[in-house]
């Protein structure tokens, strides 16, 4: 697991995603396959050379005859020429569905840090004022103790100190439930 500050946001981060993964094996086998249309629509010339014994009649000496041929591959272009230009469509809409996939994850990403950046400030005010309210919680006991303060004031500094324990430690836990998030928005499992 990491934190927002251990991984940068942006294109780095998002290159270990799983789903980028996944969508850049997607789009080089629709660029292979394109690549492989498009080559089948410029098929080859081929030679054959052959050698062949003959005679023409029962009479007649053996003779060697010598073959040679060129296919020339007529009409296959035109005729690929359709499934090209679909395979062409399909890999610029994945490649535009990928970025667009890209900048959303990364305003996810941004998202995550700044609540991530904002519950861990809280989290530390709110620490910082439990700590607070339990330390005026020992002087208004050692008042209460010496006389100087009533019950319900010692009642209300141990209501406020309770309180202020709780508030730190859900925004602790918030704290941490943010720094989840980003690891989600960065494709790790929890």
């Amino acid at each position: 697991a990491t934190t927002p500050t251990d991984a940068t946001a942006g294109g780095t981060a998002l290159d270990h995603h799983p789903e980028a993964g996944a969508q850049r094996a997607r789009i080089a086998a629709l660029r292979s396959r394109v690549a492989q249309a498009d080559g089948e629509a410029r098929a080859p010339l081929e030679l054959s050379v052959g050698a062949s014994r003959e005679r023409d009649g029962a009479a007649e000496p053996w003779q060697q005859r010598a073959r040679v041929a060129i296919r020339v591959p007529l009409g296959g272009e035109p005729q690929n020429r359709p499934r090209v230009a679909e395979l062409q469509a399909e890999l610029a809409a994945a490649e535009a569905g990928f970025d667009e996939w890209r900048a959303r994850q990364a305003a996810s990403l941004a998202a995550a840090r700044a609540e991530w950046m904002a519950s861990r400030e809280a989290a530390t005010l709110l620490a910082e004022r439990a700590a607070l309210l339990q330390q005026a919680l020992a002087w208004v006991q050692q008042a209460h103790r010496a006389g100087q303060f009533d019950l319900p004031r010692l009642l209300r500094a141990t209501a406020e100190a309770a309180d202020a324990r709780a508030r730190a430690e859900r925004a602790r836990i918030e704290a941490a439930r943010a720094v989840s998030r980003w690891n989600q928005a960065l494709g790790m499992l929890p």
